[in-house]
């Protein structure tokens, strides 16, 4: 009699985890989206300065948990440089991944101030960004006729 109470309790309770990860893993609550930005070469910095044409690698990074992604974007400010519709690379049950590294061509942005903005979503909706800063410097070209 007691075995079977300790054996009923025990499916009871492995039941209701499993209860519990099926609603966790039920969107949009259950989906969770997570992004990273880098530069390649100061995967520690924030904050870069360069001169205007100078390329500059960035790391792209999201993945979601719960559903797979749907949209990835890129932008400066609020000029979009990269708009991608991948779905990412399923890595275990339910997790899904994108990586990049886009190589900035600064010579297509003004001098000035910027922020770098890289925004996720999964198919619900489910969203999240991350940044950078970066200070494109005028080119300065020497005059050599003299």
């Amino acid at each position: 009699m007691k075995t079977k109470s300790i054996l009923s309790i025990g499916i009871i309770f492995l039941s209701l985890l499993l209860v519990i990860n099926f609603v966790s893993a039920s969107c949009p609550t259950g989906c969770t989206v997570n992004t990273f930005l880098k530069y390649e070469n100061a995967p520690t910095e924030t904050t870069k300065t360069v001169t205007q044409g100078d390329n500059i690698n960035l790391v792209l990074v999201a993945y979601s948990h719960g559903e797979t992604l749907s949209l990835e974007r890129l932008s400066a400010n609020s000029t979009l440089i990269l708009q991608e519709n991948q779905l990412g690379i399923e890595q275990t049950t339910l997790t899904y991944l994108y990586n990049k590294v886009y190589s900035l061509d600064t010579s297509k942005l003004n001098p000035g101030s910027y922020t770098l903005k890289f925004m996720a979503n999964s198919q619900s909706g489910v969203s999240d960004f991350s940044g950078l800063t970066i200070t494109i410097l005028e080119k300065i070209i020497s005059d050599t006729t003299s």
